[in-house]
């Protein structure tokens, strides 16, 4: 009989549970509630508080650690499977359009300001890697995978990011070597200057170096060094096309 009314309570008049739903963008966590068979969900926070750390920068560039839930509902889209990662976010409503997924340990992420931000959607791969974004123009719905152990992604300051950019620190895929069984295609850095306006679908893959000034033609896939500031450079594999020219907007 007791075994009977539990189950009564719990299936009709009241029941706390917890859910994971995963999608494309990782997992999400919700509380349940039953409450006379209207059936609640919330949202929960996919991270673990006390060793995981979010700040909001301010303008004069002083960060604030955010520890209330009320807050953190603003990061819904930020997801983190590991511990000691630490995300440094600029104080404005476009980061509701940031997507991250953190699978790894000590990993820091900062984001100094974007004027104009569609999407970025951030996966993170790795253990003690970065990922620095200085004062950014525009981002238009980038893919940013930050892979491999550490290993760095820096993007300097006025930089614009068209439609559909990727800059990826990995290859994504292990690949080792036969005879030695030694991996052959570990993660490298990736480093974007300053003032530098990137077209639309590039691919900016690891090990790649762009300087200051220069702009990446669309469709362009650019993995090498490249040491000029103030150039065109484009193609599959990309290289210099016009040298001493300057962009605005």
């Amino acid at each position: 009989m007791k075994k009977f009314v539990k189950n009564f309570v719990k299936k009709f008049l009241f029941s706390v549970s917890e859910i994971e739903h995963r999608n494309k963008n990782g997992k999400k966590k919700y509380r349940l509630y039953n409450i006379l068979g209207i059936k609640i969900k919330l949202n929960l926070l996919y991270w673990n508080l006390s060793s995981n750390k979010i700040y909001k920068l301010d303008k004069n560039g002083c960060k604030r650690l955010i520890s209330s839930r009320k807050e953190l509902k603003d990061f819904d889209g930020i997801q983190i499977e590991g511990e000691n990662n630490e995300l440094v976010l600029y104080e404005d409503t476009a980061l509701l359009h940031f997507n991250a997924r953190i699978v790894g340990n000590n990993n820091y992420i900062e984001i100094k300001s974007v004027k104009d931000l569609t999407t970025i959607d951030l996966l993170v791969g790795g253990n003690f890697s970065e990922l620095r974004i200085g004062n950014v123009i525009y981002f238009a719905n980038a893919r940013i995978k930050l892979g491999g152990d550490h290993v760095k992604i820096l993007i300097g300051d006025d930089c614009l990011f068209a439609h559909e950019i990727e800059i990826w620190s990995t290859d994504a895929h292990k690949i080792y070597d036969l005879a030695t069984n030694e991996r052959i295609n570990p993660g490298k850095d990736v480093t974007i200057g300053n003032h530098v306006w990137i077209g639309r679908y590039a691919s900016v893959n690891k090990g790649a170096v762009i300087p200051d000034g220069c702009v990446v033609g669309a469709n362009s896939f650019v993995n090498k060094v490249f040491d000029e500031k103030n150039c065109i450079i484009a193609g599959t594999p990309a290289k210099i096309v016009k040298r001493n020219i300057r962009w605005e907007l």
